[in-house]
């Protein structure tokens, strides 16, 4: 059995966590204690921090703070969980502040308009090793993040052992293009990006993709051409953005995976039931039976509790 937690959306705002972002934090923490084992995976699809760190006084700082403040926390909470976390970078992630108006956005809609030359752009940019505007600072801190791994500014692969099972996982860059707050239709998860870490993760029976943006957030052609590489070389997909928790077997023509929403821990209130904060953990059988149990944040007793809203599935 390989079981994974599923976080998603921290949105550290500054170098000290807000009182409700500790005390969720703290909470997490905590019931993470009944889940986690000497295999436990966790993942963190995006969003590690708000407005890519608007309200830090170093800026420079954010990823390395988001480091010391949640990821350093759970590994020295729980040994096992070192080099067992994997992050994937959000819209909140990417500076847009390093994006020029005149020629980044005319960019991004030359590559909407022509989405048959966005492989060509992704092959070129990793042959000759540049750098993607908004992202730099987040790709050299995850980088810096995993010693043994496949990496480049569009994705990075992971092969880990887990008892008799070696598992793939694929961290794909999915807000390389997260110029504006409306990016529906106008994100790229590209051919290219896929089959490099499929490519790198082959000798893997278990296989894993994680990515910020949920599918309605892709280009409609792109969509179609890398919709059936994920549904046939992979297992499970997780997915963030949306803060609205949920998972689903999916079957179709396409072939078949199942599919986490990760809810978003970023400690803000909702009286919306389908956006409270919350985590899922999912434990996946060798015969591929799946059983996900959803948490949820109480913040009058600052703790998380079965999410009975939802139910759990099996």
């Amino acid at each position: 059995m390989i079981r994974i937690v599923h976080v998603s959306d921290f949105h550290l705002e500054k170098e000290q966590p807000s009182l409700k972002q500790k005390e969720i934090l703290d909470a997490l923490i905590l019931d993470l204690e009944q889940y986690v084992n000497e295999e436990v995976i966790i993942i963190f699809s995006g969003d590690l921090i708000d407005k890519s760190g608007l309200q830090f006084s170093d800026k420079e700082s954010r990823f390395l703070t988001f480091k010391k403040v949640f990821i350093d926390r759970i590994n020295k909470t729980y040994p096992s969980t070192l080099g067992r976390i994997f992050i994937v970078p959000g819209n909140h992630d990417f500076d847009r502040s390093m994006v020029d108006e005149f020629t980044s956005i005319p960019f991004r809609d030359s590559l909407v308009s022509k989405p048959n030359i966005v492989d060509s752009y992704v092959q070129k940019t990793k042959k000759e090793g540049n750098n993607i505007n908004g992202l730099l600072d987040y790709k050299i801190f995850e980088k810096a993040l995993y010693s043994k791994r496949q990496w480049s500014q569009f994705d990075s692969s992971f092969l880990l052992n887990s008892g008799n099972s070696t598992i793939g996982i694929s961290c794909f860059n999915s807000s390389w293009l997260c110029y504006e707050d409306e990016n529906i239709e106008k994100l790229f998860l590209s051919e290219a990006q896929i089959e490099s870490s499929i490519n790198f993760i082959s000798e893997a029976n278990i296989k894993i993709a994680v990515m910020h943006h949920p599918f309605e957030f892709y280009h409609k052609e792109d969509l179609d051409k890398f919709k059936s590489l994920l549904y046939n070389n992979y297992h499970m997909v997780f997915v963030g953005h949306t803060h609205k928790l949920e998972s689903k077997q999916i079957d179709d023509l396409d072939g078949n995976l199942f599919l986490s929403v990760g809810k978003s821990i970023s400690g803000t209130k909702t009286r919306n039931t389908d956006f409270v904060n919350g985590y899922s953990v999912i434990d996946y059988f060798v015969d591929d039976k799946i059983s996900v149990s959803y948490k949820k944040y109480i913040s009058n007793t600052t703790s998380f509790v079965i999410n009975t809203d939802i139910g759990n599935d099996k």
